[in-house]
């Protein structure tokens, strides 16, 4: 703690300030007429403030990429450079449980593009938020102003982006549908929600588009959206031995195992088109992930694949149907029951008069 500066209680000048970290620092009493830390024309990129404990600050010139940090809540990586000053940083940038504000209106100079991260989140799939009042929230797209574009959530650690600054918060966003979160199989809608995923990566329509790539262990996945519908493709198996990769794409719960350089293509709205296409990039077997390429696409089936799935379902249709019995298997089936009755008949007639002689001669 810095206590009682009678100058600027932390002071940076030069331009090879960058890369600084003041972690849990705090100053009380500093001089009314100073800054309780000041970045005077100092080079700041890359600066972490971890613990945000300063009153009065200014960022001079230009300022610089500046990183925000509440250990036990998130932080804020500014993309852009900030600058300007005011008399309270702690209020100005808020990091609190779920919930992140930077005052843009007390000092324009935070009001940057940034990544958000909340920390200790327990939804499977959270969305992004924002409010101009810090009561009424509204899901925040890649069309709304401000706009935002989720990029990952992994170990309870959700990180978006923002275009600017107002109130945000994350929500849930997982509705349970027809899918199943645990590899093939299916909730049913309502179903209880499967824990099996453990990271889920958000892929833009931008970037699905473009093809999006990830390095990924068992059991984690990729989300993305198909004509307005979420799918995800999920990494269930790597087998070192085979340099092969078993994905689970939902939630039609298709299965593919890939080797390196291998791909595949999955029709997911049953239209006759592919969707999504699937390459395995890699595997890196000393961080045991796979790498892994989606892309949307929309590429006509050939009518030869098609025409082999439609045998393959009548194939097995073929299989589940009853046994018909030929017609003179059945006769001769007929005609030994038949006999057998008959035969049970006159027995019955020979015992009937056996008893019945033998009861007269008494």
């Amino acid at each position: 703690m810095l206590n009682n500066s009678q100058g600027d209680a932390i002071l940076l000048v030069g331009a090879t300030s960058d890369n600084n970290n003041f972690t849990s620092v705090s100053t009380i009493n500093t001089n009314s007429s100073y800054y309780d830390i000041n970045f005077s024309t100092a080079g700041i990129d890359g600066t972490w403030i971890i613990g945000i404990n300063f009153a009065n600050y200014s960022f001079e010139g230009e300022g610089g990429t500046v990183n925000l940090k509440e250990p036990s809540f998130g932080e804020i990586k500014f993309l852009e450079a900030i600058n300007g000053s005011g008399t309270n940083l702690s209020s100005d940038v808020n990091v609190e449980n779920n919930s992140i504000f930077v005052n843009s209106s007390a000092n324009p100079g935070l009001n940057r593009s940034a990544n958000i991260s909340l920390y200790g989140l327990s939804f499977t799939e959270p969305k992004s938020q924002y409010s101009s009042d810090g009561t009424t929230y509204s899901d925040c797209t890649s069309s709304t102003d401000p706009a935002c574009s989720n990029l990952s959530f992994s170990s309870n650690i959700f990180t978006f982006n923002v275009s600017h600054f107002t109130y945000f918060k994350s929500a849930e966003g997982y509705v349970a549908t027809n899918n199943d979160d645990t590899p093939g199989s299916s909730s049913g809608g309502g179903g209880s929600i499967s824990s099996y995923w453990t990271s889920t990566y958000i892929a833009t329509g931008e970037e699905f588009e473009s093809g999006f790539s990830k390095e990924m262990k068992v059991k984690h996945r990729i989300k993305i959206e198909v004509e307005k519908e979420i799918h995800h493709v999920g990494v269930i198996e790597i087998n070192e031995d085979t340099d092969k990769v078993t994905l689970n794409i939902s939630s039609e719960t298709i299965q593919v195992t890939l080797g390196t350089g291998e791909d595949a293509k999955v029709d997911v709205t049953n239209d006759s088109y592919y969707d999504i296409y699937v390459l395995l990039n890699n595997i890196d077997k000393n961080s045991n992930k796979a790498n892994i390429t989606v892309q949307k696409i929309h590429e006509k089936i050939p009518d030869k694949e098609i025409a082999n799935s439609n045998n393959e379902d009548n194939e097995k249709n073929e299989e589940n149907r009853d046994i018909d019995i030929p017609t003179n298997v059945l006769n001769s089936n007929n005609d030994i029951v038949i006999s057998l009755i008959s035969l049970g008949v006159v027995i019955l007639i020979v015992v009937f008069f056996w008893f019945k002689r033998n009861k007269k001669r008494k």
